[in-house]
């Protein structure tokens, strides 16, 4: 039984139904009515086919005809469920999500069930035995072609067995993934897409942020971390932020501190934190109030700009500027080379796409940005200099983009985060992605990944999204900046 609940917690996409409702007493309450529900369509599926069938007036052979063809319809169904985690698979070349076991256990009774049907001339049970033999075998080899990308997570017995919600432990330092652990493991952040949609990122009372994570069901119905009281946590958004900026690690435990805000350099942070799932509180910063020069910020950044990271795990070192953060982190809880590879060459084809963000697309964007929205007067010549430079830029991504799917490494990296961070403000700057087909849809794809998703989440609600949704409150953020310049300008 303790097996059957460390699987269904760790997502095990191609779970048999029996091993997931074996857990339902331990799901959320949400979880266990989704379930109940499938099982009651089921039910009712069935006993439609059986009141229609008893009340036709046609041969015995007829009605087994009806039956047999309703029957494996609905086994058809249930053996493609997995297909969800089988497409995750190949997209991520990544099978953390398979269980061997339960693979071999299915392709060995589904080769049973087909040479029973053939011997008793049956097609209605050897051929949706096929179909499940297909995708048990599919599974099986996706196991031996994809390797397993693990990350460690915290024991799930411990999880199960903890009980109602209790005080945090002690700090214990966090710890990236390591192959050699024999701690039970989740699949990364991104991983977890739910079928359903997805949760964004939790901030707990104490100003604590909690990754995201999603558990999957057999058919596609996301499991919530278990008990209950473990899935409210991890989804619960604070109502106000930290009492202190400087506040302790005591209370969480969690190895690293973000000051944030909602823009393209915050994203930069937040997104890598998010797709490697790495514990982390997020402490928003007051960009209208310029809370980034009082002297408490100034001492993490003497710059005084967002975001800066804090490594408690290092003795409270500071990390600033958007770029080295996501080298540090890359660096530091990206063994398995998830975000950047270690592989030299690689490494630097991502370092200079992530420098032609740094040095090019934000600072002429940024300065885009200001001359078109927040320039006390409209300056046509500086507002032509920096549109026209930022587009040439956003040419340079298209025409790489037109023969790679990513910017560097063959694989998703930081490189494309960083540009994704400036480019997904492209209408704020004034630049039009119509005649970008390869980078619209690069930025598109981008945006769809659930990890991202969140990270624009942090700390506040996408503000992007809220901008063009509200033209009230696009009006509200460039009256805010321009009141931060004069400010700024008279201190």
């Amino acid at each position: 039984m303790q097996a059957c609940l460390q699987l269904a917690e760790a997502g095990r996409g191609d779970c048999r139904l029996w091993l997931t409702l074996s857990t339902i007493v331990h799901a959320t309450s949400k979880v266990q009515n989704t379930m109940t529900a499938c099982v009651m369509a089921v039910a009712m599926y069935y006993s439609t086919i059986a009141l229609i069938t008893t009340q036709l007036d046609v041969p015995h052979e007829t009605k087994a005809t009806i039956w047999g063809t309703a029957g494996g319809v609905a086994l058809i169904a249930y053996y493609s469920a997995p297909l969800t985690t089988l497409i995750k698979v190949i997209r991520r070349r990544d099978s953390s999500s398979l269980y061997p076991p339960l693979c071999i256990m299915n392709f060995v009774n589904m080769l049973l069930w087909i040479n029973y049907g053939i011997a008793i001339h049956n097609p209605f049970i050897w051929v949706p035995e096929c179909v499940g033999a297909v995708l048990s075998t599919t599974a099986l080899v996706l196991l031996l072609i994809f390797p397993r990308r693990e990350r460690r997570a915290r024991s799930n017995s411990a999880i199960l067995e903890s009980g109602p919600a209790q005080a945090d432990p002690p700090a214990v330092p966090w710890q990236p993934p390591l192959n050699a652990s024999n701690a039970p493991w989740l699949p990364p952040a991104q991983a977890e897409v739910c079928a359903l949609g997805v949760e964004g990122p939790g901030e707990q009372s104490d100003g604590s942020h909690m990754a995201s994570s999603c558990w999957w069901w057999q058919f596609g119905v996301p499991l919530r971390s278990l008990p209950a009281q473990v899935a409210r946590r991890a989804t619960t958004r604070a109502k106000s932020p930290s009492t202190h900026p400087m506040r302790a690690m005591a209370s969480g435990g969690k190895p690293f501190t973000l000051y944030t805000a909602g823009t393209p350099n915050g994203w930069k942070a937040s997104i890598p934190l998010e797709e490697l799932g790495v514990p982390h509180n997020v402490r928003a910063i007051s960009l209208s109030k310029n809370e980034q020069k009082e002297d408490w910020f100034l001492r993490i950044n003497p710059n005084g700009r967002i975001p800066a990271l804090v490594d408690h795990e290092a003795g409270d070192l500071a990390i600033f500027e958007s770029g080295a953060i996501m080298w540090y982190l890359a660096e530091k809880a990206d063994p398995n080379g998830l975000l950047a590879p270690k592989d030299l060459s690689k490494k630097a084809e991502v370092m200079s796409w992530l420098m032609f963000q740094m040095g090019g697309v934000g600072p002429m964007q940024g300065q885009a940005n200001h001359f078109n929205r927040y320039a006390p007067e409209k300056i046509p010549y500086a507002i032509n200099r920096y549109v026209n430079e930022t587009n040439r830029l956003y040419e340079v991504l298209e025409k790489h983009l037109a023969n790679h799917e990513w910017l560097a490494a063959d694989q998703y990296t930081i490189a494309d985060i960083a540009n994704f961070c400036w480019v997904y403000s492209h209408d704020w700057a004034g630049v039009s992605l119509d005649d970008k087909p390869h980078l619209k849809a690069w930025l598109e794809k981008i945006e769809k990944r659930p990890a991202v998703q969140c990270g624009l989440d942090v700390p506040e609600p996408n503000m992007v999204k809220k901008a063009k949704e509200d033209p009230e409150f696009a009006k509200q953020k460039i009256q805010e900046a321009q009141a931060m310049m004069v400010s700024t300008q008279k201190k």
